[in-house]
Formats: structure tokens, sequence, C-alpha cells
């Protein structure tokens, strides 16, 4: 099973809510693993397949925990332009969010997990009923700026920024920013006058992918971020000598959990 985030503040949630037997402070502090929540009395159920589907609520459940992240943005492409070459930078990640919801037994909700971004689009938002869990932002095409990191820091982590891809020059690409967990994606190396791609930035559950290299007159696209790395950013591509095309890498799906206690 997946190990999902502690929180970063305390989420206000009366342990009757739950009517859980469980202290009040024990559940303003939920984090570990879904087996240690499964012991507690909690039942989680995780949702991994991009797109929208249906989640009946049980009976006698009033309030459930949602966490969640939108897909990891897509790597931008290098470019040979103005006698510049130019690496992608790396796609950002989405940020994993903790939210408390009040629900209604047999209600329906609608529950979407975003996709991962392709080279150079934003990572898809995650959503439980309109509630959005942003999307990572996309790395910039043959530009020295990678993407933002994704969704916000409410109840949650921020996702890492994508490294920056890097003008002609014997500099490689920086490395995507890392999240509370993992280091960024890898910069693509460069040699004289070529441009490394950047690093795509981290998720909560994994590091972003790594950024093309341009070097020895060999370009490389981006590579792909992929599950079970939630939410990290793809890598953005290198270019080496002439102009040719090389695409950032793909972001990866996004990821939403949903904890509530047991019927």
């Amino acid at each position: 099973m997946s190990d999902i985030p502690s929180l970063s503040a305390p989420v206000q949630i009366e342990s009757a809510r739950f009517r859980s037997p469980v202290s009040e402070s024990l559940i303003q502090t939920i984090g570990g693993s879904i087996n240690y929540l499964l012991l507690q009395g909690f039942t989680t159920e995780e949702f991994t397949t991009v797109g929208s589907t249906p989640w009946i609520v049980p009976e006698n459940v009033f309030h459930v925990l949602v966490g969640a992240c939108g897909g990891g943005g897509g790597g931008g492409n290098a470019s040979a332009s103005g006698g510049a070459i130019k690496g992608g930078g790396g796609g950002g990640a989405s940020a994993f969010i903790w939210h408390e919801f009040t629900v209604v037994p047999a209600a329906t909700q609608t529950i979407i997990v975003g996709a991962g971004g392709t080279p150079t689009v934003a990572g898809g938002d995650s959503f439980f009923n309109t509630f959005k869990f942003r999307g990572g932002s996309p790395g910039i095409s043959g530009n020295i700026a990678g993407g933002g990191g994704g969704g916000s820091t409410f109840l949650g982590t921020t996702g890492g920024n994508g490294g920056t891809g890097i003008f002609a020059g014997s500099i490689a690409g920086t490395n995507g920013q890392s999240s509370v967990s993992f280091d960024g994606g890898l910069a693509g190396a460069t040699g004289g006058g070529n441009g490394g791609g950047g690093g795509g930035g981290a998720s909560y559950f994994g590091p972003g992918a790594a950024g093309g290299a341009g070097s020895g007159g060999i370009a490389f696209n981006g590579a792909n971020a992929v599950a079970p790395n939630w939410g990290a950013g793809g890598g953005g591509a290198g270019l080496s000598g002439a102009p040719a095309t090389k695409t950032g890498g793909f972001g990866a799906q996004g990821y939403l959990i949903i904890v509530y206690f047991g019927q």
C-alpha cells in the first residue's frame, strides 16, 4: 500500500464526526501509512485511474478526509533560435493537499484523477466533486524558466518547481526543486554549445523525471514521470548543435485517497 503524507497543519476534525473511539488529537495529526490508519479503525479508498469515477458514500459516514494531487506538468521542449540553443524547463509537480468534506450517506460523489501533462502542457486537475486539486505547471520551451509547482500550501505540501533549461554553453540544466520527500529530477548534461533540459519537479510521492542531455552532438527528449510518483513533473528536453525537434517528457498522473471512520 502507498504511504500518504502527514498533515503539515492540524485539520479541525472532531472525533465524533468520524464516529471514532480514538482521540481528537490523533485525528488532527493523521499521517504515516495506510496500514496504520486501518489499524486505527479508519477505512481508506485509493483512486489511481485517470478520469472520472463515481463514489457512493457508505452508510453512517457523514465526514470524509480527502487527500489528492493533480497530474505533474509536462516538460518543456528544446529549441534553437537566435543563435542560442536552449534546453526546455522541467515540468512542475503538483502539491498533495488534505481537505475535509461533509457528505451524505448513499449520495454519489464525483472523483476525478488528473492526467499527467503532455509536453508543454499543465498537469490535469484532480477533483472531489467541485473541489480542485490543481495540477503542476508545464516547463517552458526553449527558455531558462522551469515550470512552477502546482497546488497550494493549504493543508498540504507545495510541489517542486521544474529545473531551468540553459542557453548555449557548457552548463547543465538545473535540477527540479525538492518537495518535502524527494529530490527533483536530475538535470540533463551539456557540453560546449549545447542546452541541457531541466529536471522535473518532485512530488510528495517521488522524484521528477530527468531532463534530456544535449552533448556530444546528441540531443535527447525529456524523460517521462510515471506512477507511482504521482504528480511529479516531466523532464525538459535537451538540444545539441544544429536545430532539431526534441520534446519534454510527460508528467505523472494524479492521485486521490478518501479516509473515513468505518461503517
